[in-house]
């Protein structure tokens, strides 16, 4: 573990980009007395060479990132996370691929930037001198333990990865029909008393074996949760994982192809969350805007949280969000 001493204030943004069509990013920031001490991206997209992530880090005077993960190969995961990784990344990085990424890649059909993005990791793993650690991620298993210490008082920082499953990696290896979604990273993330669930593309044969083995990591709700799979029944048993007796405060989703979320799924998360919200959906209507992205800021200290959701179109610059819901204080 490691201590970080800090004297005034403790606060975390969490950042969920989507684009229109499909696209998926999320970007964390943790600032102590109001300067930046830890940065983590899951994931990146660009469309047309605009990438709403790289202009959020540079809004945010971000130079490297500590954490980046690459959380599977899907393109709505995957195009752009190569330059971050080219322009944020240097040794104190951590670059986090799920287990076994790649080794069987000739029989997927991953698109050639997707490729690419392999050989940029690879090539680094393979100099004597790296230029940023890589780390893979499986079952529950450590990736960040912070301790943030103001006088007598400790806040943790931890991410721990509760996915890709081990077994259902290594079962798909051996019949040779690995399936992109298998590989899917899934972070509990928690931070102060505030636990954060971010599920990339799990799906249910990833979740039940989150529920069988590793059920006690898991808690029963959320401060925020990023939804599986932009919210399909193909990850409809996380909802198992969750009580309606002690509601989720947060859930959140993007937008797949105008198919998901799902309205129906959407109703069925409401049960057991206070707030549904979603990067490019609006009363079970799709928005105009070529993309959203959800602003939380938590002010770990106070205990208190507050949310923005901001549109724009792909010209707009960050400062140019408009935002659609008003900022609420709890």
């Amino acid at each position: 573990m490691v201590n970080s001493f800090f004297s005034e204030s403790l606060t975390l943004d969490v950042f969920i980009i989507g684009y229109k069509t499909q696209g998926e990013s999320i970007v964390l920031v943790i600032k102590t007395d109001g300067k930046i001490h830890y940065t983590c991206v899951i994931d990146c997209y660009e469309e047309n060479k605009i990438n709403k992530t790289i202009q959020l880090l540079e809004n945010l005077k971000i130079k490297h990132v500590d954490i980046i993960c690459w959380s599977h190969p899907d393109v709505d995961h995957s195009y752009g996370i190569d330059n971050i990784i080219l322009n944020y990344a240097n040794k104190k990085t951590t670059v986090v691929i799920p287990e076994d990424l790649g080794s069987y890649r000739e029989n997927i059909d991953y698109s050639e930037r997707v490729r690419s993005t392999f050989e940029l990791i690879d090539n680094n793993c393979s100099i004597r001198s790296p230029s940023f650690y890589v780390m893979s991620a499986s079952d529950v298993k450590p990736i960040v333990n912070i301790s943030y210490i103001i006088g007598e008082k400790n806040y943790p920082f931890f991410i721990n990865s509760v996915s890709p499953s081990s077994q259902l990696v290594r079962n798909r290896a051996q019949k040779l029909k690995p399936k992109k979604n298998d590989y899917s990273i899934a972070f509990h993330i928690k931070v102060g008393k505030f636990d954060l669930f971010f599920g990339s593309d799990i799906e249910n044969i990833t979740v039940n074996q989150i529920k069988s083995r590793f059920r006690e990591y898991i808690p029963s709700s959320f401060d925020l949760l990023k939804v599986p799979h932009h919210t399909s029944h193909y990850s409809k048993n996380f909802l198992s994982l969750l009580d309606t007796s002690k509601k989720s405060d947060i859930s959140c989703s993007t937008v797949f192809r105008n198919k998901l979320p799902d309205p129906k799924l959407i109703q069925e998360y409401q049960l057991y969350t206070k707030n549904f919200l979603c990067t490019g959906y609006v009363e079970s209507q799709y928005d105009t805007f070529d993309y959203g992205c959800i602003h939380i800021n938590y002010d770990i200290l106070q205990e208190k949280r507050f949310i923005k959701k901001l549109h724009g179109n792909a010209n707009d610059v960050y400062e140019n969000f408009v935002e659609s819901i008003q900022t609420q204080k709890f």
